[in-house]
């Protein structure tokens, strides 16, 4: 859930953790990758009942630490009160983006493996890249290293069930479910608990050291996820899906 970035970012909250990649594959592999995100609402009901609980929680926290913050240094609370609503407003939009379609590309280069996207019908636009000379991962609006690309996730638990078997774009995958929580250990202020269930099926006849969805080097030094559904805790009736439209790699 990479949104939770943005939206700290918003209010001053976002810092850096210096981190490498580790396990780089000795077949490196060329071609591109295409997947299409889209998020929907399974159970309207009980979605607006939890999604409204989620993020007032959020909302809440952040203000309550903001308030203090202003409070120390002797400033002007009454601000943080008037754009509590709107700050709420702002996360839902962008946290739940329903009938939002992303198509996320992954090209895998000699030296390189860079990331574009094309929203809603735009024009392609590169992202990140991910560099095999030194292992790090770069931005592309202004070429500074993504210092906590992969060091965001904690690994709470991962099942793999190897019998359960979908055969996607020619590759025989095999399903992984994996909890994680998002680290904001490092945010000028803290984040509540943040838990995020991804189920993958995956390939392990391809291993490439760079992904844009998943940025846990455990899971990519093993397999490749071919398609990901992503749930977050705690709010129910929504999730987040991503369909390989597309995969040209050798």
């Amino acid at each position: 859930m990479k949104t939770f970035k943005w939206l700290l970012s918003i209010t001053c909250l976002i810092a850096i953790n210096k981190v490498q990649a580790q396990n780089i594959p000795s077949k490196q592999y060329l071609g591109t990758v295409t997947y299409t995100k889209q998020a929907k609402i399974t159970d309207k009901a009980t979605f607006n009942k939890t999604s409204s609980i989620f993020i007032k929680t959020i909302a809440d926290s952040l203000m309550k630490q903001m308030m203090a913050l202003k409070t120390k240094l002797k400033e002007d609370t009454s601000e943080i009160s008037a754009t509590t609503e709107p700050f709420k407003d702002l996360m839902r939009q962008e946290v739940f983006k329903m009938g939002a379609q992303e198509t996320l590309i992954d090209d895998l280069q000699k030296d390189r493996i860079v990331n574009f996207i094309i929203e809603n019908g735009s024009d392609k636009r590169e992202r990140f890249n991910f560099n095999y000379t030194d292992s790090l991962v770069y931005n592309s609006y202004n070429s500074e290293e993504i210092e906590d690309y992969f060091d965001n996730e904690t690994i709470i638990s991962l099942k793999e069930f190897k019998s359960e078997r979908k055969l996607i774009k020619g590759y025989n995958c095999f399903k992984v479910i994996y909890v994680y929580q998002e680290n904001f250990d490092k945010e000028e202020f803290r984040m509540p608990e943040m838990i995020i269930e991804r189920e993958l099926w995956v390939t392990d006849k391809i291993i490439v050291p760079f992904h844009s969805i998943i940025r846990n080097q455990s899971i990519l030094s093993k397999y490749y996820p071919i398609e990901i559904t992503e749930k977050i805790h705690n709010v129910n009736g929504y999730e987040t899906k991503y369909t390989i439209d597309s995969i040209s790699i050798n």
